[in-house]
């Protein structure tokens, strides 16, 4: 739970709560981000196309050396939680399309700043087993399969490499102002902003 306010003229206040969930360990410090809206680049996209004659079973999927296994016909929401419980995947959107002969997973990236891996498929645990290749992970703009041994190309404009660009700052717990010890408060400085008036406020 957070919100933001202005401080200043180049100047912002975040606001959070303690997260409920702390994963089991300490929280020993928080990462603000910020970003200058013209500069913010665009999200990556990535698609991943099962063959619907792969009618049940699971595969793994694996990004940044982490894995999760994802049942076949996962809807997109619960599709979209397998890839956020992957670490430092950040915020993930997800829309599913089936069509006559495929099932299409749109995957978009919307925080992660860093370069995106493709995701990878493996172990595909499916029946029929001659259907197991019948796949393919499309991704960074190219046509075509990145992984799997589909026979289809990918469409070029339903993916792209994403360049998102944000200001990061990582805060110690102990150097976070506490207001009433749940919630916390810090100021991002030095921020630019247009102006109608050159000397700033009127």
């Amino acid at each position: 739970d957070c919100s933001i306010g202005v401080s200043g003229w180049s100047s912002l206040q975040v606001n959070w709560f303690n997260p409920i969930d702390d994963g089991g360990s300490a929280i020993t410090k928080y990462a603000v981000e910020s970003w200058d809206a013209s500069e913010y680049g665009v999200t990556e996209k990535q698609q991943l196309i099962l063959k619907n004659t792969i009618n049940r079973g699971t595969f793994v999927l694996t990004m940044n050396s982490h894995s999760a296994e994802v049942p076949v016909g996962s809807t997109a929401a619960d599709f979209e939680k397998f890839i956020e419980s992957l670490p430092n995947v950040g915020d993930v959107q997800v829309a599913k399309t089936i069509e006559p002969e495929v099932t299409i997973y749109d995957i978009e990236f919307m925080t992660n700043t860093a370069t995106v891996p493709i995701i990878g498929i493996h172990t595909l645990h499916v029946t029929p087993r001659s259907e197991r290749d019948e796949y393919c992970v499309c991704a960074k703009g190219e046509v075509p399969c990145n992984l799997g041994s589909m026979n289809i190309s990918c469409n070029f404009g339903n993916t792209r490499e994403g360049t998102l660009a944000t200001h990061r700052s990582e805060i110690s717990v102990a150097d976070v102002i506490s207001l009433d010890g749940t919630m916390f408060t810090y100021t991002i400085h030095n921020l630019q902003q247009p102006s109608y008036i050159l000397d700033g406020f009127g």
